[in-house]
């Protein structure tokens, strides 16, 4: 018996040291080359590639095309699977590389198009410049170059049952962009919150869930039944928990903040731009960070790219800088539309029109392919096939109901020109010369601030296409439309000239953070769904509010500022009107005393989101634990993860500042006993987080519950193990140091990592 151990115990031994050496051998032919020469097929010139202290390589070549062969290369030697992750996801092929699992995203995706519609963006002669197709021509060329070295592929594909998908074509660098179109724009889902919420109260109540912008009167739904043509007025159901392809939320964890400044404000005399994008976090990140150096058309850029695109996305050149944040517009409508069930019509204002059907095969690797019939209408697909909406109609023998999602990057009869302003953008010489060049720019629609560098000239333009509804639309973009109507189809797109735009505003400055950016008196109807001004307003108090010229330091400040805008919004008027009740006992009032001056001692002390802090805890709890027992349960919605997973879910209980301010104010009625439930949720919060974190409060600190983790895109969900970095986060959306994190879902605190 000892004998055969000990033989099993060597030849385990040398298993493992021939698993290391397989390993080492692996990793040395995986990794790139960052020293020496290599002979490349596809240059015409020699092309110099320095990579600095942070591994930001920077490239000098002698030709455009030269150029972009090399960012695309030097893009495969460190992101090649996050762009063969990228692309598959674009095209609907995930699946075929890691199974069953993603089909319901491939389902989704291919139910919208985008690889059809970046497909027909490639083979319309007539959309993109020969430029913007140079480029992309050139970027698939040196992706293809370092592929053909025959280099062993990143460890993702040893793990993933499919098979690398092999030639990088110029489709793939614009699925992409319709992708993050798709990140930063699903606006479908709050019309189906609001559709939803139409079916459980009056039209009146819904704005308490949508509050109106500062400043923005109350928009009140028409009664979406008779509009509709129900006769039931109980036909707008509630929200079960139900399956559906998973895509995030936008308003889950992004928000951005940039501003641009005069250099008469500023002590140096020199004009400054900032900008802090922020998308969701994973591993590896979103963006990329290059420098790139043309001899023939004196390209000298650098800033942040996307791996997988020919282009600096934001950055500087010689003559100018530029930013972006998202503008979010209301650029996508959802329309009911009626089908008969006998004929396989639908109807629209003229006749009963036949639908668009297509049918495509899913790839499984490892698994049986899956056949998918896609529908489309004249508005669009009907997401009502593959994705879980509220059963909002009767089902009758007559007819069947769906939902068609119409959206300029789905749209044939839009050119999608977005990679001929991406071109331009950063050869651009003046801010004149980008807004002219951002005239090709569709979706998403994006706050660009630009800085001219010789001139100090600063400016502002908000570059993309935003349909005009007509008038007499009562919806505007709310609700489903219903499809049959003419008077809700759209009417064009606002002209670029009509944009909001500004050039050296009389003011010295222009700050853009999601929120309304119009001028006074600004006609055309962008959205009603802008981001609080808090940020806003908290960039404008730390830099124009110092009253003297300002300094790098200062926009540092601005920054890394970690104060939480929203706390300082809502916060004293939930403490103002919380109600104490009698007879609720020693613990209760002990309890209910210490969070009360503990929560007064944050806020006197500048309401920072620190990860050391215990007030962000505190107050969020608090928020959780008051919005569920006064609205949630009112609702019928328990506030358990089958719902949380819901995308539908986050749209209607996002973290909302205003929702709290007014049921504590009374502006919102009819939701609860407001004063007695703020006293109530209080002390839940505190038994919350003593269950959490122990009895001491002190050790109550934000970071502990809050948490940034750089997820690996699939192994984070496949191997959560390996799920990537994870880091104690200061802040939130509301505030500008922030990694992660756009709204906070009231769920227990040990989910909120």
């Amino acid at each position: 018996m000892l004998k055969f151990l000990r033989r099993a115990l060597v030849l385990l031994s040398v298993l493992l040291v021939a698993l290391a050496l397989a390993l080492r051998t692996w990793n040395a032919r995986s990794l790139p080359t960052l020293a020496g020469e290599l002979a490349m097929p596809g240059l015409t010139h020699p092309v110099q590639i320095l990579r600095d202290a942070y591994g930001v390589p920077h490239i000098f070549a002698k030709t455009d095309a030269d150029m972009m062969f090399a960012i695309g290369y030097v893009h495969a030697q460190d992101r090649l699977y996050q762009m063969e992750f990228q692309r598959r996801v674009g095209m609907g092929q995930l699946a075929a590389l890691w199974g069953e699992a993603a089909v319901p995203t491939d389902r989704f995706i291919r139910t919208l198009g985008l690889g059809l519609a970046a497909q027909h963006a490639w083979q319309t002669p007539t959309t993109l410049s020969s430029g913007a197709k140079q480029d992309l021509s050139a970027y698939a060329a040196g992706i293809n170059a370092y592929v053909g070295e025959g280099r062993a592929l990143p460890p993702e594909f040893m793990l993933a049952p499919g098979e690398f998908m092999g030639t990088w074509e110029e489709v793939h660098s614009l699925v992409w962009l319709k992708v993050m179109s798709l990140d930063l724009g699903a606006n479908f889902r709050r019309e189906l919150g609001r559709l939803y919420l139409a079916g459980r109260m009056e039209e009146a109540r819904i704005t308490d869930f949508y509050t109106p912008y500062p400043g923005m009167e109350r928009f009140e739904l028409p009664d979406l039944n008779s509009l509709y043509g129900l006769d039931d007025p109980s036909g707008l159901t509630v929200l079960e928990p139900q399956e559906e392809a998973h895509w995030p939320s936008p308003d889950a964890a992004l928000g951005s903040n940039n501003w641009v400044i005069e250099g008469r404000l500023m002590e140096s005399g020199a004009s400054v731009l900032a900008n802090d994008p922020h998308l969701g976090l994973s591993i590896p990140g979103v963006w990329y960070f290059a420098h790139i150096a043309s001899e023939e058309s004196g390209t000298n850029a650098i800033g942040a790219t996307l791996p997988g695109v020919p282009a600096i996305i934001i950055g500087r050149n010689d003559h100018i800088a530029w930013g972006f944040t998202n503008t979010k517009p209301d650029v996508q409508d959802l329309f009911v539309e009626r089908i008969s069930k006998q004929t396989g019509l639908y109807e629209t204002p003229i006749d009963w029109e036949p639908l668009e059907i297509r049918t495509e095969t899913i790839e499984v690797a490892g698994g049986k392919d899956v056949n998918i019939t896609i529908r489309s209408t004249r508005h669009g697909p009907l997401l009502s096939d593959i994705i879980n909406v509220p059963e909002v109609f009767p089902n009758d023998e007559i007819h069947e109901y769906g939902f068609a999602l119409q959206w300029p990057t789905l749209m044939a009869s839009v050119p999608d020109t977005s990679m001929n302003a991406a071109h331009g953008a950063y050869r651009a010489t003046s801010y004149r010369e980008f807004a002219h060049i951002m005239a090709a720019y569709v979706t998403p629609q994006q706050n660009m601030v630009v800085l001219e560098n010789d001139s100090g000239t600063i400016g502002y333009i908000a570059a993309g296409k935003v349909p005009i509804r007509k008038e007499g639309n009562l919806i505007q973009g709310w609700a489903p439309s219903p499809g049959w109507d003419g008077l809700y189809d759209w009417d064009g797109f606002i002209a670029h000239d009509d944009l909001p735009q500004t050039r050296n505003p009389s003011r010295g400055y222009i700050i853009t953070a999601n929120a309304d950016i119009r001028e006074p008196g600004y006609e055309p109807y962008i959205t009603r769904d802008w981001s609080l001004p808090l940020r806003q307003d908290r960039i404008e108090n730390l830099t124009i509010g110092q009253d003297r010229l300002l300094t790098m330091a200062d926009m540092e400040t601005a920054l890394f500022d970690q104060r939480i805008n929203s706390a300082a919004l809502a916060l004293p008027v939930m403490l103002e009107n919380m109600h104490i009740g009698e007879g609720l006992g020693e613990e209760f009032t002990l309890k209910r005393t210490r969070m009360e001056k503990a929560l007064t001692k944050w806020a006197e002390e500048g309401y920072s989101g620190h990860s050391d802090q215990i007030g962000p805890s505190l107050f969020f709890t608090w928020y959780r634990d008051f919005i569920t027992l006064s609205v949630m349960d009112d609702l019928g919605v328990d506030n358990t993860e089958e719902y949380r997973d819901q995308p539908l879910y986050s749209s209607l209980f996002r973290f909302n500042p205003q929702l709290a301010l007014h049921l504590a104010d009374g502006t919102a009625q009819g939701w609860c006993e407001c004063g007695a439930e703020l006293a109530a949720s209080l002390v839940s919060a505190y038994d919350a987080l003593e269950a959490e974190l122990g009895s001491n409060m002190q050790t109550w600190t934000w970071g502990k519950l809050h948490k940034a983790v750089s997820k690996h895109r699939v192994l984070g969900e496949v191997v959560p193990e390996l799920h990537g970095l994870t880091k104690l986060l200061s802040g939130l959306s509301f505030s500008f140091d922030r990694a992660h994190g756009g709204g906070l879902p009231p769920e227990p605190p040990c989910r909120r990592s």
